[in-house]
């Protein structure tokens, strides 16, 4: 029996008949198998091949045999290769871009990319101007050929203006101008990159009579509201020093150990009312030489100007020599004596040694001399002498009691507190002491007494003491008007003047007094009040008047009182006067005086 195999193998594919890839992708065929019912299963050949990168429509076909001359019927697989994807655009730089008005602009472009043609051209459309600002847009498109269409992509170009204008100067940034002379502005221009050429306002002024640093403001605005400001610094300057003038002498003399004082200086500027002038340098009134004081002024724009004095401190006084102790002295004979020491003080040179030059022979009585000499470094001499009295029997010695000098106040009384005697020989001989010269009894003037107290002993040596007695100038009356001290009124009618009183001293008494026109001040008889009254007025009584008041110890006169008179008119209080009046009253004086007793 033959056994044959007639009977091709069966191909059966492995997934779909028909098959569709994106270009561009990969692609995997799923194969097929092959079954035979004699030979089992087959292996299966494929020919024809796919182009993923090419759309079109691709054919595989699959082939088996079963070893014994059957071969299977083909079957094939269609694989459609599409394109449906669209180029992808991208933007070279950035989606928005900002450009300064007036610059210029360049595009970066664009790129576009499909995933089956590659790379693909890029149209643009839409345009910027740069001179204008605003927001622009332009618009990137690509085809790939196969009927896909980019999505359009855009780029927003922003012209902007954002630089204000630029402002020029006419003339320099800094101008000097001389103080008193004129000063014309020589403006700015501007000039915008979007605007062009803009209109500049000034503000600021130069005021060349004062010296100083001015400021004139230039500003322009474009038509985004940018502004610019520019400034021109004015400085008016004063180069001419002031004049100072010295008050008082170039050339001073001042006595060593006096006290000097200063007279100062002026100074007038042209441009500066009031330069200050500073002193520099110093005199040494304890130091004979000469001394330069340098007076310097400096105006508001420190020019400086300088005038010296020369101040010369001389030494022509001699020393002044002190003798402690009493002058004349007195010894008893046969008692021990040595001289006292003296000594000296130069008013320059301060303590100068002192020489002494004679003898006292203390057991033989007489009258000797002891001369002090002293001398400073000018060769100036002082000679003090010193009587010495070697006596059988000793003078009294007074003591003073209580302050000597003695200082009281304008109308303080005196109480004396009297001295005490004392004789070597005749023991206390207080009772013996004789007092002239003491100041009246009562309130006291201002004024020096000295009073002197005097003793003699039983052998008719005769002692004297003096105390000074000194009454301050410090008395506190005081003659002030109440109410006006200047008068108009109408004839016939009547006028007051008043006065008040204080800070007296006892009892006061009052005069009124009325100018003559010939600088004497006459008395009235019978005004002794505080009050002057005219009534009914005349116009004799036109004139001006003074009230004097009198204490125990002093007088005090009041301000001038002015009375006019009118024949008619209204009556007026506080005027200055009438101008025949006005003499008058320059003759009396408007400020209250005082005069002593």
């Amino acid at each position: 029996m033959n056994v044959v195999d007639t009977t091709p193998p069966v191909i059966t594919l492995n997934g779909n008949a028909t098959e569709t890839v994106q270009c561009g992708s990969s692609y995997t065929d799923a194969g097929a198998t092959a079954a035979d019912t004699c030979a089992g299963s087959r292996p299966v050949t494929v020919t024809g091949s796919v182009n993923t990168a090419a759309p079109g429509t691709y054919t595989l076909t699959y082939n088996a045999n079963d070893g014994n001359g059957n071969n299977a019927a083909p079957v094939t697989r269609t694989v459609n290769v599409v394109d449906t994807q669209a180029p992808v655009i991208t933007l070279n730089g950035s989606g928005t871009v900002t450009v300064e008005c007036g610059s210029s602009y360049t595009d970066a472009g664009a790129t576009a990319t499909d995933t089956c043609a590659g790379s693909v051209s890029v149209t643009t459309s839409g345009s910027v101007n740069t001179t204008v600002p605003g927001t622009y847009t332009l618009t990137y498109n690509a085809n790939d050929g196969n009927g896909n269409n980019a999505v359009p992509v855009t780029r927003t170009v922003n012209v902007v203006d954002t630089q204000a204008p630029v402002i020029t100067l006419n003339g320099s940034g800094t101008v000097t101008v001389e103080c008193g002379s004129s000063y014309t502005d020589a403006g700015a221009t501007a000039v915008d990159a979007c605007d062009g050429v803009l209109t500049v306002s000034t503000s600021g002024s130069v005021n060349p009579a004062v010296p100083g640093t001015y400021t004139i403001t230039y500003t322009v605005t474009d038509g985004q509201s940018q502004t610019s400001v520019a400034t021109r610094t004015v400085n008016v300057v004063d180069t001419q020093a002031p004049v100072i003038t010295l008050n008082g002498s170039a050339t001073v003399t001042v006595e060593c150990g006096s006290t000097y004082t200063e007279d100062g200086a002026t100074a007038v500027d042209t441009c500066d009312a009031f330069p200050v002038v500073n002193i520099t340098g110093s005199v040494d009134t304890g130091t004979p030489g000469t001394y330069a004081l340098t007076y310097t002024a400096t105006d508001a724009s420190s020019n400086s100007a300088s005038v010296t004095r020369t101040v010369n401190v001389v030494d022509t006084q001699a020393p002044v020599i002190t003798i402690p102790g009493p002058n004349p002295d007195f010894v008893l004979v046969g008692t021990p004596y040595t001289p006292p020491v003296a000594t000296a003080v130069d008013a320059c040179e301060g303590p100068v040694a002192v020489s002494t030059n004679g003898v006292v022979d203390w057991n033989t009585i007489g009258t000797y001399t002891v001369i002090y000499t002293a001398q400073d470094s000018g060769n100036r001499v002082a000679t003090e002498l010193l009587t010495v009295n070697v006596t059988a029997d000793m003078p009294p010695v007074i003591t003073i009691l209580g302050d000597n000098p003695a200082v009281l106040d304008c109308g303080d009384s005196y109480t004396d507190s009297g001295a005490t005697a004392n004789d070597p020989e005749d023991g206390d001989v207080t009772a013996n002491i004789t007092v002239s010269g003491l100041p009246p009894v009562g309130p006291l003037a201002p004024g020096t007494w000295t009073v002197t107290y005097s003793v003699t002993d039983s052998y008719g040596n005769t002692t004297t003491a003096d105390r000074t007695v000194t009454i301050l100038d410090n008395c506190t009356l005081a003659v002030s008007a109440v109410g006006p001290t200047s008068l108009r009124v109408i004839q016939g009618q009547s006028a007051t003047f008043e006065v008040a009183v204080s800070g007296e001293v006892g009892s006061v008494s009052l005069q009124w007094f009325k100018n003559d026109g010939s600088k004497a001040w006459v008395a009235l008889p019978g005004e002794t009040g505080t009050t002057l009254t005219f009534d009914p007025v005349t116009m004799g009584n036109a004139g001006t008047y003074q009230c004097e008041a009198s204490d125990a110890v002093t007088t005090a006169t009041s301000p001038v009182f002015t009375l006019e008179v009118d024949e008619t008119g209204m009556p007026v209080a506080g005027g200055l006067g009438l101008a025949a009046l006005a003499a008058l009253t320059a003759l009396a004086g408007a400020a209250a005086t005082r005069r002593r007793k």
